[in-house]
C-alpha cells in the first residue's frame, strides 16, 4: 500500500517525538495532536499497560464524554476489548462489517455516549503489550478507513517501544507510609464500602476523593469477577514510588459476586517482576536479574539454573550492559524501583 505523505509526515513527526521525550502526559498528548491531524477523531482514551496481565495501570489519559459512567462496566465481558500483539490495529466498523449493532459494546456502551465508531491499537514491544490507544469518531456514515487503520498499524510500534522505555524511567525507593486499604464492590462493581487507608491511598496514586475510582480499579475487580480468581498488578505512584493491587472475589457465602480490592505497598520482588520486563533481555537474562533482585550469587544461580558458573557471569555481564548498571546493587535498585 502506498503511504501518503500526510501520513509519512505524521510517522516522521512521532519518530522524532519519541526520541526526544520519555513517555509523561506531555508526551501523549502532544503525539495524540500528531494523529488527530492525520486520522481525525473525536476522541480517545490511552492506557498505559501493567504488561503480564494487559490491564490499565497507572498514568492513563482519556477525553471522551461520559466515559466515568460506563466505568463500571467497560472492563466486563461483554465489553471487553481484546488485546493481542499479533493483531494490534482493529476498527469496529471493520469488525462488524459495516453493522456496529450486532457489536454488545457498541449497543450498551459506545451508541449511549455518542460514538459511532472507534479505531483500537495495541501499543506492543517484544512481545508485550505496554499499551493501549482508542480513538472514537462521533459522526454516523464517516467509520475509519482503512488508510487510517494502516497509518496506526505503521506507528503503533513506534508508540510501543516508547512506553516500554517509560516504565524504566521515574522510580524512587520511597514508600508510601500507610498501612493497606481495602475496597469492596458488589457483583456490578458498586463500591459498598473502604476501609479510611483506601482512599488515602488512592490520593497517593494521583486520585482525589472527588475524582472517583480510577480506570486501573475497575479493571482489575473487573477481571477478579469474571474469572472468579486473583489478580495483581504493580501501579506506580507520584514521585515514582509504587503500590500493589491485588483483587480477589469474596466468597458466595458472604455475597455472590462480589470483589475485594486492597492497594497497599510493594514487595520488591513484585516491582521487579514488571520492571525486569522493561529492559530488553533475553529469557535468561530476566532469569539472572531475577536472581539477583532475590540476593541469590553466582554459585546458587548457576546451580537453579543448571549451567556453570562461568556461563552465569557472562549472563549478569550481559545484563549489566544493558541495563546501564556496575553491580549487583546498583542493578537491584534499578528493577525494584529503589525498595530493599
Amino acid at each position: 500500500m502506498r503511504v501518503r505523505p500526510g501520513a509519512e509526515a505524521t510517522e516522521l513527526a512521532l519518530a522524532r517525538l519519541t526520541r526526544g521525550s520519555p513517555d509523561s502526559e506531555a508526551f501523549r498528548q502532544e503525539a495524540i495532536g500528531l494523529l488527530r491531524r492525520a486520522v481525525g477523531f473525536d476522541g480517545w482514551c490511552w492506557a498505559r499497560l501493567d504488561p503480564r496481565i494487559r490491564l490499565p495501570a497507572h498514568g492513563s489519559l482519556a477525553e471522551h464524554t461520559g466515559a466515568e459512567a460506563i466505568l463500571a462496566r467497560l472492563f466486563r465481558a461483554p465489553y471487553t476489548v481484546q488485546i493481542d500483539p499479533q493483531r494490534p490495529v482493529a476498527t469496529l466498523s471493520g469488525e462488524t462489517g459495516g453493522a456496529p449493532a450486532r457489536n454488545a459494546r457498541w449497543r450498551d456502551l459506545l451508541r449511549p455516549l455518542g460514538h459511532h465508531d472507534e479505531l483500537r491499537a495495541t501499543l506492543a514491544d517484544g512481545g508485550l503489550c505496554w499499551g493501549h490507544l482508542i480513538c472514537y469518531r462521533d459522526l454516523p456514515g464517516r467509520p475509519f478507513t482503512e488508510d487510517q487503520a494502516a497509518l496506526m498499524r505503521r506507528v503503533a510500534p513506534l508508540l510501543g517501544a516508547h512506553m516500554r522505555e517509560g516504565w524504566r524511567l521515574g522510580t524512587s525507593g520511597l514508600r508510601i507510609q500507610d498501612k493497606p486499604g481495602t475496597l469492596l464492590f458488589d457483583a456490578g462493581l458498586t463500591l459498598l464500602s473502604a476501609t479510611p487507608a483506601a482512599p488515602r491511598w488512592l490520593e497517593a496514586l494521583g486520585w482525589p476523593p472527588s475524582a472517583g475510582l480510577p480506570a486501573f480499579v475497575y479493571a482489575l475487580a473487573a477481571r477478579a469477577a469474571d474469572t472468579r480468581s486473583s489478580v495483581t498488578i504493580g501501579v506506580r505512584a507520584l514521585q515514582g514510588s509504587w503500590a500493589s493491587l491485588h483483587a480477589a472475589p469474596l466468597l458466595p457465602a458472604t455475597a455472590a459476586g462480589s470483589v475485594a480490592v486492597t492497594i497497599g505497598p510493594p514487595a520488591p520482588a513484585e516491582v521487579a517482576d514488571v520492571l525486569i520486563r522493561a529492559w530488553e533481555l533475553s529469557p535468561r537474562e530476566r532469569q539472572i536479574a531475577a536472581a539477583i533482585v532475590s540476593g541469590q550469587g553466582t554459585r546458587q544461580t548457576a546451580r537453579a539454573l543448571r549451567i556453570s558458573e562461568h556461563t552465569a557471569r557472562q549472563h549478569v555481564k550481559a545484563v549489566f550492559a544493558k541495563v546501564g548498571v556496575h553491580d549487583r546493587d546498583h542493578l537491584r535498585d534499578v528493577l525494584t524501583g529503589g525498595l530493599r
